[in-house]
């Protein structure tokens, strides 16, 4: 059997039958980091894009500028 795919952090689970070797079920996961949790590149795009924000407009505050 031969799986074709990009599969950089992920995990794939498959279960086969063995005498039919059919695929009966399959689960594709996102491979959790040290804190129990992943973050794909658009969430931590998102994350990094309303910190700059903030930090921007907290300037501005400061500046007196806004």
């Amino acid at each position: 059997m031969k799986l074709k795919g990009e599969f950089k952090k992920r995990t794939a689970k498959v279960q086969i039958d063995i005498k039919t070797r059919e695929i009966k079920e399959y689960e594709i996961q996102e491979l959790a980091t040290e804190f129990g949790f992943s973050l794909s590149r658009r969430n931590t795009l998102l994350i990094f894009g309303v910190s700059a924000a903030i930090v921007v407009v907290v300037v501005l505050k400061l500046l007196n500028m806004f």
